[in-house]
């Protein structure tokens, strides 16, 4: 099967404008976990660019999508997200800050549970957030607001 990046930005450049014909009032949200949340911010500033829409992005465990110019220029545009990182989740430290990358705004950091929470500062890479962790974790990953994300099930959850 072969999956063209066109055929998919059409799909949701077509769904984003049918929702907004249908609920003018509403919010359009973007979301996803994982590749999904990386997707998500990318189809986040495709809406904004080609659409004129703007949209609520909530993330969780994304990794970093661009450089510092992406992310600024990605707030200028959309306007901030809401990035959930669980624990000591691995995926959001990367790619590494040391290779040039820059998360978007704004991390919300669970540290211990899910009722133990922090709203990091606004610039993307708070060092008192999940940024201060140097022992990271596959298991955090996969398990985000009691949901747990197993590979080889249908979806990746149950």
């Amino acid at each position: 099967m072969s999956i063209n990046r066109r055929d998919i930005v059409g799909q949701v450049r077509d769904a984003a404008s049918s929702l907004r014909r249908a609920h003018p009032s509403k919010d359009i949200i973007v979301t996803g976990h994982s590749l999904g949340a990386a997707l998500s911010t990318l189809a986040a500033l495709d809406i904004k660019e080609s659409l004129g829409e703007s949209s609520t992005v909530w993330n969780y465990g994304d990794p970093r999508v661009g450089n510092d110019v992406f992310a600024e220029y990605w707030t200028q545009q959309v306007g901030g997200a809401w990035r959930t990182v669980n624990r000591a989740d691995i995926v959001p430290h990367l790619p590494p800050q040391a290779f040039g990358f820059h998360h978007i705004p704004t991390e919300i950091w669970f540290r211990d549970s899910f009722t133990d929470y922090t709203v990091c500062n606004g610039s993307g890479e708070d060092p008192d957030c999940s940024d201060s962790l140097f022992a990271l974790s596959i298991p955090d990953h996969l398990s985000y607001l009691g949901f747990e994300f197993v590979l080889g099930l249908p979806h990746g959850c149950y």
